[in-house]
């Protein structure tokens, strides 16, 4: 991990191998059709060079498409329940801060070590209101970034966002469309 002097509040991670920048991920269905009542996205770190104890998302979804379902959308808890804590303790889901615009965020308790595994974070449910292409993906939130960190040290981060077709059962439609390999 180095801090830059040019600007202290950034952290690079160099390595020799593949895993130097770390991921906050979005997945969800490549293509809905017969008009589903509901889909699901998931937020994911991936490719942690070091181990991790918090992250910020800050997202935003299609409004003609999606409804956000706030009460069946949930955080994540596995191996222990890495990230217990979150900025709105009030709210144990993603929430909703306008329309169209998601917030997800967690720490590790205090003095805890992280992980530095390929981890589900939460999952995000959106009823569905209308057909086509639609995303969710993550949105500037100046002056804060989504990304992950490691002791509260922000981590440059690649953020991939999900994208999908929906159909209304009456078209038809194509089998792919462009959406990033989330293999």
């Amino acid at each position: 991990v180095i801090h830059t002097v040019d600007d202290a509040t950034r952290t690079l991670v160099r390595f020799d191998d593949p895993k130097s920048v770390p991921q906050l991920e979005l997945t969800g269905p490549i293509t809905c059709s017969n008009n589903p009542a509901q889909i699901s996205v998931t937020l994911s770190m991936k490719n942690l060079p070091v181990n991790i104890t918090g992250y910020a998302a800050f997202l935003d979804y299609d409004t003609a498409i999606l409804s956000y379902n706030e009460s069946a959308s949930s955080y994540l808890f596995e191996g222990g329940s890495e990230f217990p804590l979150h900025i709105n303790p009030g709210s144990p889901k993603p929430e909703e801060v306008a329309v169209g615009q998601i917030n997800a965020n967690a720490s590790a308790a205090p003095f805890q070590p992280g992980t530095s595994a390929d981890t589900d974070l939460a999952t995000l449910v959106f009823d569905v209101i209308g057909c086509g292409e639609a995303s969710v993906g993550f949105r500037p939130a100046s002056p804060f970034n989504s990304e992950v960190s490691t002791q509260g040290i922000p981590l440059v981060t690649e953020l991939i966002e999900a994208s999908f077709v929906i159909d209304n059962g009456d078209a038809p439609i194509a089998s792919s469309i462009d959406a990033p390999d989330v293999s």
